[in-house]
């Protein structure tokens, strides 16, 4: 895999420019937000230690306990005369922490279609795993030969690349995706205490909601499986908005089952959240109706009520007929 040199280039020109560098993630963060985040963030810190380099971010609940930093928490003052990294993040309405709008320059690096290419500079891959792999390929460029990764930049973008890739079982995983993963696993961490350990980790509390969840799903005529969590039922279940997606993976690789989405009541925003996935149809351009998008078999979207839910749901169905 090969990062254009040029942009390789002006990105290492513009850490070395600026003394405030702030690495920045998608809301309600994924394995792969966070992993690319604190990556590009121990990078700089090991690379950079005369700068100033935060991490911030929101999140209502903490993803792989133990595994990742708790994000930088700033005041107003704090962004001033600063370079903005974006990761992981398709278009503007997603970045967590709004104040990344304040950067001098921003910096987006991403592996989601391009359809918003908000950067001054724009390093954007969509074939490519995860973000994390995006990053590892870009440390290992030539224009960024003289900095090098340690052993903590390695862990966090490993686990990105575990996380978004499902182990490596999702496509586009390839021979360039395990050639990175057997490179950062020869850093001085441990894969199975420092990384699988903690992303996997479970408690009691997740047998009742995965109950719950099974014994309430609903499969359309043509292979649409989808579960509905209402307010009501999240406050039940012990979960919230962002945990409720995990229940997904219990769906796939049925031969029945050929897309399988969760609903999600978020009565902070006032909408319900959907998640999308699927085997190998695209379902992307279903989600961007829905105010939403992402990669071509794992998207999200938002609607405003049970019946625009109901109208994705049928759309979705109607892929498979």
């Amino acid at each position: 895999m090969n990062i254009e040199l040029n942009l390789a280039n002006e990105i290492i020109k513009c850490i070395e420019e600026y003394d405030t560098i702030m690495v920045f993630r998608h809301e309600s963060p994924d394995f792969d937000a966070l992993g690319c985040q604190f990556g590009m963030y121990h990078f700089l810190k090991n690379n950079f230690k005369d700068k100033k380099i935060y991490a911030p971010g929101f999140s209502n609940v903490e993803l792989a306990k133990g595994l990742y930093p708790k994000n930088d928490v700033l005041e107003d003052s704090d962004y001033d005369k600063f370079l903005a990294i974006v990761c992981d993040t398709g278009n503007t309405k997603r970045i967590s922490d709004q104040n990344y709008s304040k950067a001098d320059k921003i910096i987006k690096i991403d592996h989601h279609p391009n359809v918003e290419p908000y950067g001054y500079i724009n390093l954007v891959h969509d074939e490519i795993s995860s973000c994390s792999e995006v990053l590892f390929h870009l440390f290992e460029s030539k224009p960024f030969e003289k900095y090098q990764m340690n052993s903590e930049c390695a862990k966090y973008l490993y686990s990105g690349m575990v996380g978004d890739t499902a182990r490596f079982q999702y496509r586009p995983t390839n021979q360039d995706s395990f050639l990175a993963a057997a490179k950062l696993v020869s850093y001085d961490f441990d894969m199975f205490d420092d990384v699988y350990e903690p992303m996997y980790r479970k408690d009691l509390s997740n047998i009742k909601a995965m109950q719950y969840v099974l014994n309430n799903y609903k499969l359309t005529e043509h292979g649409v499986a989808y579960y509905y969590l209402d307010d009501k039922a999240l406050k039940q279940l012990g979960l919230d908005c962002d945990e409720a997606k995990m229940f997904l993976s219990l769906f796939a690789g049925y031969d029945e089952i050929k897309i399988w989405v969760c609903l999600v009541e978020d009565v902070k925003n006032n909408n319900i959240r959907g998640s999308v996935r699927s085997s190998h149809y695209v379902i992307n351009e279903t989600c961007s109706k829905y105010h939403g998008g992402g990669h071509l078999v794992a998207a999200g979207c938002r609607v405003s009520d049970l019946n625009e839910a109901n109208s994705l749901i049928n759309d979705l169905d109607n892929l498979l007929k």
